[in-house]
């Protein structure tokens, strides 16, 4: 009985590829048998051959059985399609989902769980991933243009040659493997976070200018040059804080920032500028 419940859902799950095969075979076939008859010449008293008859009625036959397969295609792809949809709408936590090939293109992840999502090379062409959590997802190849990350955490994330043309990454946290990542038109606010590592306060040039250690000056020289668009004037972003790494999913902050305390944020211009939550809005002005 457990065999054949086996070889049941072995069937279950390849049953797509094999209503496919059955109504390419059957189309082909029945086109062969009816091409075939109507190759036989009439017998000597004018009347079609009996066999080529019949050859003719059962390439009719095979015809409306692929006919009859590709309706029950249709249906089945359909069927999935809506599941895999309503999964996705109804699951709050998708960690390590993986699309298998399917285009996630427009579809909504907004607040989800996609820790350590297999999302290699996916279609998220204008998805909406706000307030998602991506840690350690790899999104290598990733088509993510125009996607909407407003909030969502990208740290640890797999970045290399994802395509964030035109991405909203306000107030999102990446990680740094954006370095390999395209970045042409992305949206970026001072509110949005980079993890990078600074140096101690004491080794900073001045009070108000802060320095990323040597590993990570790369880092500062991508973000200046990769024609990210800020939203705010000249700010791209700042070093994300402690608190900020520890952020829940589906929240836009983790604790307040409190008005005393210093953020560095960087300037368009190459500038680190430390400065008092409360001094945010000038932080790149001067």
């Amino acid at each position: 009985m457990d065999a054949l419940r086996s070889v049941g859902q072995a069937l279950q799950g390849h049953a797509i590829g094999i209503t496919l095969s059955a109504a390419v075979l059957f189309l082909v076939l029945g086109g062969l048998l009816f091409y075939l008859a109507g190759k036989v010449p009439p017998g000597l008293d004018g009347r079609p051959d009996e066999s080529a008859a019949s050859r003719r009625d059962l390439g009719v036959a095979l015809l409306v059985g692929s006919l009859f397969f590709g309706a029950s295609l249709f249906v089945q792809l359909s069927a999935e399609a809506n599941n895999f949809r309503m999964t996705i709408a109804i699951s709050k936590d998708l960690t390590g989902f993986d699309p298998n090939g399917r285009s996630l293109r427009g579809m909504t992840f907004a607040g989800k769980n996609l820790n350590r999502a297999k999302l290699k090379g996916a279609d998220l062409e204008r998805a909406d991933l706000s307030t998602a959590f991506l840690g350690e997802a790899n999104l290598q190849d990733a088509d993510l243009r125009d996607a909407n990350l407003f909030y969502a955490i990208l740290l640890r994330a797999v970045l290399k040659h994802t395509d964030l043309t035109g991405a909203d990454l306000r107030g999102a946290e990446l990680s740094t493997g954006v370095m390999g990542a395209k970045l042409d038109g992305a949206r970026v606010h001072r509110e949005t976070c980079w993890h990078m590592a600074l140096e101690d306060q004491a080794l900073w040039p001045s009070e108000g200018d802060a320095q990323v250690v040597e590993e990570d000056r790369p880092i500062v020289e991508k973000l200046i040059t990769a024609g990210l668009k800020p939203m705010d004037g000249r700010t791209l972003g700042h070093v994300c804080d402690s608190h900020e790494e520890r952020r829940e999913v589906g929240t836009q902050s983790g604790e307040p920032d409190q008005a005393d305390e210093i953020r560095v944020y960087i300037c368009k211009d190459g500038a680190l500028r430390a400065r008092a939550v409360d001094q945010r809005d000038s932080a790149c002005n001067g």
